[in-house]
This record gives structure tokens, C-alpha cells and sequence, in this order.
């Protein structure tokens, strides 16, 4: 779907972010994205150790399911008619951690990034982010990825940041992605409200805080994406 000038701020101004986290775990992005505002819906996971603490201490809906085999029209079904759809998949880390000096292609979760990227071109969200260890962006597979959303209209932005510089008392350095459909986005060095719209004689911006990292979404007004 590309947005033209109008109906692209009317889409912005106003609309609630609604989120759908796959390879949820117990559910600590979720919690975050609760956190910053952001009305999830949906946690996805194969582990079903996980349904009880993810629904314990999140307002989503849990489902046991692979991410291999979860349809488009599953996730569609989840997102409401209205607002700002974000697809989070953070897919698991081991395959691609310096701790692990047996890592190969064979391991299968070597290409859960790419099951996400199809049901990203699946379901079109305007919003995807993902984060991970930052050695995957040494590997094949990521750069892939992220070809793959540039070829279906996404605006990418991804870099290694420190979490202690987001407030969080470790120093712990992940591979964090953003990626929006409205136009260039970024992930921004300070964190901010959840949502803060600010306007000027050349853009619309939208800041909105994921998960504790502040992005913000930019279109310039007479160059629609």
C-alpha cells in the first residue's frame, strides 16, 4: 500500500499502533511494546512453556504455533481494520551467538528470518522491527532480509546499539531493525515519548518509541512512498 501526502499523516495523526510479535518467547518485547503503548495483539512461539508467563504478564493473546507454517490470513485476521500494523519478529539468536562455534546452515533456525520475511510480503504491515545478535549482520541470510523488504517498498534502518544507552542496566549490544512503509525511518540515539508527531515546512514526523528505541518516521511532503 503506498501513502500519498494526505492520507498518509491522516494515517499517522491519531492511529494507535497495533502489533503482532512472532518468536515471542515468555513475552519481554511485548511487554515492552506494552509498555511504550503499543496494543499487541498477538504473541507467536513453538514453545508451549511459554503460554502461561507470555499471558501471565501481557495483555496478548498467546498461539503455539511455528512461524514456518502460520498463514498470512492468521495474522490479517489478528490485526484490526484500522491502524498502524506492526510486524515484530525477533527470530531465536543461538544459531548466530559467538557462543556458538558449531553454527551452520543445517541448524534450522539458520532461516527463520526468512520464514518472517514472507509473511512480512505476505501481510504488508506498515511497520516491521526485529532485533538480534549482532554477528547475523555478517551472514547471507540478513542481507537478504533486508533486500527483501527494500524490494517490497520498506524504508530500512538497522545499526548495533548499546541497551545501556536506552536505559537498561547491562551492557549489552544488539542488532536492532526498523522498517516503515511511510518513508525514511531511524533509529533515533535517545528515547521518547511513545508517540509525538512534530511538523515543519518539509516533513511530516512521527517518533514512536519500540521496545525502549525511539524511531522516527519521516515523510517529505510531494515525495510519497
Amino acid at each position: 500500500m503506498k501513502y500519498r501526502e494526505g492520507n498518509m499523516k491522516d494515517h499517522l495523526v491519531g492511529s494507535r499502533v497495533h502489533a503482532i510479535d512472532l518468536f515471542c518467547g515468555v513475552g519481554g518485547l511485548t511487554h515492552g511494546l506494552e509498555k511504550a503503548g503499543i496494543d499487541v495483539r498477538l504473541g507467536v512461539d513453538t514453545d508451549p512453556a511459554c503460554g502461561f508467563p507470555y499471558t501471565a504478564n501481557n495483555d496478548a493473546e498467546f498461539l503455539l504455533k511455528s512461524v514456518e507454517y502460520i498463514t498470512a490470513e492468521e495474522l490479517r485476521s489478528v490485526f484490526p481494520e484500522d491502524g498502524i500494523r506492526l510486524l515484530a519478529g525477533c527470530a531465536p539468536c543461538q544459531t548466530f551467538s559467538t557462543y556458538n562455534q558449531k553454527a551452520s546452515q543445517s541448524d534450522t533456525r539458520w532461516w527463520l528470518l526468512l520464514r518472517f520475511s514472507r509473511l512480512v510480503r505476505e501481510t504488508s504491515p506498515e511497520l516491521v522491527t526485529m532485533e538480534n545478535v549482532p554477528r547475523l549482520t555478517n551472514q547471507k541470510v540478513f542481507r537478504d532480509f533486508v533486500d527483501d523488504l527494500e524490494d517490497a517498498g520498506y524504508h530500512v534502518s538497522h545499526r548495533v546499539v548499546n541497551c545501556a544507552d536506552y536505559g537498561v542496566p547491562q551492557q549489552r549490544r544488539r542488532l536492532v531493525l526498523l522498517a516503515s512503509k511511510f518513508g525514511p525511518i531511524e533509529i533515533c540515539p535517545e528515547s521518547g515519548s511513545t508517540i509525538r508527531e512534530q511538523k515543519c515546512s518539509s516533513a511530516v514526523r512521527c517518533t514512536v518509541e519500540v521496545s525502549g528505541i525511539a524511531c522516527t518516521i519521516e515523510s517529505c511532503r510531494g515525495h510519497p512512498t
